[in-house]
This record gives C-alpha cells, structure tokens and sequence, in this order.
C-alpha cells in the first residue's frame, strides 16, 4: 500500500512504521531506492547483518551500555 501509494505520486518527505512493516524487506528495499526518509521498527528476532555476523536485534541492543541509553 505504501509502495502504490507513493508510486501514484502521493507527496511525502518520510515514511514510518512499526515491526510489522519494518520486518518486510520488501519494503524496506522499495524505501532505500526511492529519495525518501523513512524509520521502521524491526522485532526482536530481526535478524540484523553486522561486519562481525548475522544476530537478532534483541542480541545487539543487550550488547549496548545502559549508559547509551
């Protein structure tokens, strides 16, 4: 739906949506190759690709300092 929507030409600057959305990596590839902002929420299962491996995005945001919070 978003995708259709902006493909018809529907203004927007930036686009946001919650782990629903932020888990499809087609949308998220139909974002990155637009000229648009965008912020999804991904779950804690995500997988996240890093230099150092593949690992779940719970596992990384326990790897972060509380300080960093």
């Amino acid at each position: 739906m978003i995708v259709r929507a902006l493909d018809a030409g529907t203004p927007a600057r930036w686009v946001a949506g919650d782990e629903v959305y932020g888990d499809n990596p087609h949308l998220r590839s139909a974002l990155e190759t637009r000229p648009i902002g965008y912020v999804l929420a991904v779950s804690s299962t995500h997988e996240v690709v890093t230099p150092a491996g593949k690992f779940q995005a719970k596992a990384l945001v326990a790897r972060i300092p509380r300080r960093a919070w």
